[in-house]
């Protein structure tokens, strides 16, 4: 949480008198290296429809999903992260600032679902995972192609959305489900044939042994 003021809230812009302090305190997070960094990965999500302060909790997030919740707070500057109302009232008033639409609309909604069903947003699994199978590659694996099917599974969720039967996001999430099934079918067999290997190996040596003695 200091790390996020701290790059919510430096550097700062440059003080105008003109400006009302709303408007000073926007101009304020524009400038800090949050917003730089959420600008910097913005055009990978806007397929998406999400925005800069979107981006931001999603990188936030890596540590863990719910981390995404006290980061919107803090950047829509709400006092209280625990009071959902105050955070729901903010994510209704956010506008894009060149459409004057709604940011967190509805499929906005949907695809940040289905993005979290699906990415490996939790650095501890990670961890855990390079300890477990004593190398890096296969927690890069695993944390890329669930990203990549996050991303999909986000772009198609509002795709054909219908209010009443929910058939886009209900769809979109089977399909990428399915689909999620292929590469851990194939890292499952990839690994049964790596534990087969070293037991046909562990046999031979101890067969070795034997014949030794």
């Amino acid at each position: 949480s200091i790390v996020l003021w701290g790059l919510l809230s430096f550097p700062r812009a440059i003080p105008d008198p003109l400006l009302s302090p709303a408007e000073q305190a926007r101009a304020n997070l524009e400038a800090s290296a949050a917003s730089r960094l959420g600008h910097a990965i913005e055009p990978l999500i806007a397929p998406l429809g999400f925005d800069w302060k979107i981006g931001v909790g999603l990188v936030a997030s890596l540590a863990a999903r719910e981390v995404i919740v006290s980061t919107l707070a803090q950047i829509h500057a709400v006092a209280e992260t625990d009071d959902s109302s105050s955070l729901r009232e903010a994510l209704r008033r956010d506008v894009d600032p060149e459409t004057g639409e709604p940011v967190f609309d509805l499929p906005v909604a949907l695809a940040l679902l289905v993005f979290f069903v699906f990415a490996l947003q939790c650095t501890s699994t990670i961890v855990v995972m390079a300890r477990e199978t004593g190398s890096i590659r296969w927690p890069a694996l695993a944390f890329s192609y669930m990203l990549g099917l996050a991303w999909l599974g986000a772009f198609g969720a509002p795709v054909g959305f219908d209010a009443k039967s929910f058939s886009g996001p209900f769809l979109s999430t089977l399909a990428w489900s399915v689909y999620a099934l292929v590469p851990l079918l194939v890292l499952e067999a990839v690994l049964r044939a790596q534990r087969s290997t070293a037991s046909k190996t562990q046999q031979a040596a101890v067969a070795a042994g034997l014949a030794l003695i």
